[in-house]
């Protein structure tokens, strides 16, 4: 099967063609502008070029991106891009269909099979390993996060990409 293809085109990935953007958007992944436009986040468009689904072609250069160069050029807004990439891989292929929450670096997950039909089951935060954490700043986002009725799961990623998850509730605290 032929990648679709993804055009980066003024630092938004898009897909121009209605069928694959529909394909795509039935799978869980972008957020639809209009009828017909198609957005990736950077960790989607990542994800689904290292499955080989999606082709990128830089709308500037005229030119195909390996996932080395799309990860270099996500790297320049977002040095967490390779931790994100990391733990959405990680869901993804366990069934889970994750966006990105708002405003922050981690995700919103659906349970398998309920994207679209029921809310968000959990909200991930991560964390890597030898990187300083406020506690603070964790407490308030499990606060708010149960407010929002998610359950919140820390996504802790070592060195070596190694992920482990803790589920955290404000009882434990």
């Amino acid at each position: 099967m032929q990648p679709f293809t993804a055009v980066l085109t003024q630092g938004v990935v898009v897909i121009p063609m209605r069928s694959e953007a529909d394909s795509l958007f039935n799978d869980g992944y972008g957020t639809r502008e209009g009828n017909s436009v198609l957005t990736l986040d950077p960790v989607e468009t990542l994800y689904n070029m290292d499955r080989g689904k999606v082709a990128l072609v830089d709308e500037d250069a005229n030119e195909k991106l390996s996932f080395q160069e799309a990860l270099r050029l996500f790297a320049t807004d977002d040095a967490s891009i390779w931790t994100r990439f990391i733990v959405y891989r990680d869901l993804r292929t366990r069934g889970f269909v994750a966006r990105k929450a708002e405003g922050e670096a981690g995700f919103v997950v659906y349970e398998r099979g309920m994207h679209r039909k029921q809310p968000p089951s959990y909200h991930v935060r991560i964390i890597s390993e030898g990187r300083p954490e406020k506690v603070v700043a964790i407490l308030d986002e499990l606060k708010k996060t149960e407010k929002e009725s998610y359950e919140f799961k820390l996504a802790v990623v070592d060195r070596r990409g190694d992920i482990v998850y803790y589920g955290l509730s404000e009882k434990m605290f």
